[in-house]
């Protein structure tokens, strides 16, 4: 009888843990990144990267006006 209780005290433990590492799991897939939404921006292209084919000339004009 004795080695009853602690075989459900141990399962008791086990699921514990298992609920725990999926909760926080769970909220590491789920929290936004910091640190890589800081990426995405950097590694983005620029709106004047998405123009390569335009001469500097036009370039110029077009950013003064």
């Amino acid at each position: 009888m004795q080695l009853n209780f602690w075989v459900q005290v141990f399962v008791k433990l086990l699921l514990q843990d298992l609920v725990i590492i999926a909760r926080q799991s769970h909220f590491n897939y789920t929290k936004p990144d910091r640190t890589w939404q800081v990426m995405l921006k950097l590694m983005s292209s620029q709106p004047i990267d998405h123009w390569p084919f335009v001469r500097e000339q036009t370039l110029k004009e077009f950013q003064n006006g």
